[in-house]
């Protein structure tokens, strides 16, 4: 089974009413029928974004159609629980789906805390 794992980073600026979500995943290493990947080489990539980890509605989102890509961005996402899988593409053969992986959005994201440092010098 060609598994895709993903890892998801939030990028947030500012107050905001939407995020950017960092999806990161690992290429699968071997077909589905665990022959050697050059059997089934990997073309691309779909990611679907959903509002539940066991609901059937998920849209897509993006394609990272690049065969080494192993990132994307999906822009701005609005506030709630925000679901991902992903799906392999191969040619006009695309993979069962990946894992799923939830996070939750907030609706107000606070701004970055502003650092300040004194520094004094003796002699």
């Amino acid at each position: 089974m060609r598994t895709i794992a993903a890892l998801i980073l939030l990028a947030f600026a500012g107050i905001v009413n939407a995020a950017d979500i960092n999806v990161t995943w690992t290429a699968p290493t071997s077909c589905s029928d665990n022959s050697a990947l050059s059997n089934c080489a990997t073309t691309g990539y779909e990611i679907y974004l959903g509002t539940s980890l066991t609901g059937t509605t998920y849209v897509k989102q993006s394609v990272a159609p690049v065969a080494t890509a192993t990132t994307a961005v999906l822009t701005g996402i609005a506030p709630g629980n925000r679901c991902i899988y992903m799906k392999t593409v191969s040619g006009t053969v695309v993979s069962a789906e990946s894992n799923r992986i939830c996070v939750n959005i907030p609706a107000v994201i606070p701004n970055a805390p502003v650092i300040t440092v004194t520094v004094a010098v003796s002699m």
